[in-house]
């Protein structure tokens, strides 16, 4: 039996410099948002980008996958881990750290894009697919929406990294998105 999975993402964002993990003194947005699990059941929550598929270097929690929003104007920042086609089996999967959310209960977290905008996302292979869509033109960015992946809860007693990771493999995850929100001054 499929899971209903049902969260709210709200968001805010700033200017400031990158966090660690990130190339020091570069400027860039950073999102602060909040996942609520509107559902019935617990919800794993993605809390990073699975590092394995970046082909940046940069692998700090905060680093999320930057493509092309709900609007035309929307650049999406994304947590997540992209899945596999159908009949593959990858060597080892790629995870993506999770935070449990029960029913009625919030996680907050933090995002972070260094500025000026590019697109991030993945090469899709006969082993990865991406549905996501490049960032087209950075500079008519005037919003952003946070997006996290979420996925059914881990089983009672289930074993680490298991418990607190969403695989690639994952069967039915989503992607919960904040509303479009400003990008401050300056960030396009």
């Amino acid at each position: 039996m499929a899971s209903t999975l049902d969260a709210t993402v709200v968001a805010t964002a700033a200017l400031r410099e990158a966090p660690d993990g990130f190339t020091r003194g570069v400027e860039g947005v950073q999102v602060s948002y909040t996942v609520t699990n509107d559902g019935s059941e617990p919800i794993k929550v993605a809390t990073d980008r699975a590092p394995a598929q970046a082909a940046s270097v940069v692998a700090a929690p905060e680093a999320v996958w930057t493509s092309a929003g709900s609007d035309a104007d929307v650049v999406r920042l994304s947590k997540q881990v992209f899945g596999l086609p159908d009949g593959v089996l990858p060597s080892s999967l790629h995870r993506a750290a999770s935070a449990t959310v029960e029913p009625g209960s919030s996680t907050q977290d933090t995002a972070f894009v260094p500025l000026p905008l590019r697109p991030e996302l993945p090469n899709g292979t006969e082993t990865m697919t991406v549905t996501e869509l490049p960032l087209g033109d950075p500079g008519a960015v005037r919003r952003l929406e946070i997006c996290v992946q979420i996925a059914p809860g881990p089983p009672v007693g289930q074993d680490e990294p298991y418990a607190s990771t969403i695989a690639a493999d994952a069967p039915d995850t989503a992607l919960a998105c904040s509303d479009p929100i400003e990008l401050p001054e300056g960030g396009s």
